[in-house]
Parts: structure tokens; C-alpha cells; sequence
């Protein structure tokens, strides 16, 4: 079964959410969470530090994830991992 993840970054307020603009299709031009493929045999945890390092550049000393949910799709045969976490601007700390 494959396995996706979503991550929702929150500004240190949490009254904004991190959106990305999808650069290809399906759906380009519309905007979406951060998220991606889990690799065979990759911990979840991992895979979702690297996709949102991938697409953000946002590293794990910037921010601490967790777990949240998980929602398992049966008849595609795949799951998605939520995670959330909130960023801290070290800049401004």
C-alpha cells in the first residue's frame, strides 16, 4: 500500500498556514499543502522532514512535527500521514 504525507505548517501565531503553489499538473496554479510519496521501508516521521526540507527548505531544527492522523483509502490502496507543526522564525527570537 502506498503511503503519502501531508504536513501543515503553522506561523508562531497559528492564525496562518503554510500554502504551496503547484508548479505541475494535476492541478497546477492551485495552491496545496506540503506533502509527498513515503518510500518503501521509509519511517513516516523521516519521509515528512524530507519532503517539507525538499519543498520549503524548512529543516527539522526549524520545527518540530507531529503526528496528528492517519486516513487509509482502501480501494486506491494508499494512506496519508498528517502531520503539524509549528515554525519558529529564529531570526526574530
Amino acid at each position: 500500500m502506498q503511503g503519502y504525507n501531508l504536513i501543515v505548517v503553522f506561523n508562531e501565531m497559528a492564525d496562518k498556514m503554510l500554502m504551496c503553489m503547484r508548479k505541475k499538473d494535476p492541478y497546477k496554479g492551485l495552491s496545496n499543502f506540503v506533502g509527498g510519496k513515503i518510500e518503501q521501508g521509509e519511517d513516516g516521521l523521516h519521509a515528512a522532514y524530507r519532503e517539507l526540507e525538499e519543498e520549503t527548505a524548512i529543516t527539522r531544527e526549524d520545527i518540530t512535527l507531529t503526528h496528528l492522523m492517519d486516513f487509509t483509502y482502501h480501494l486506491d490502496s494508499c494512506y496519508v500521514e498528517v502531520y503539524v507543526g509549528k515554525y519558529v522564525d529564529v531570526e526574530k527570537v
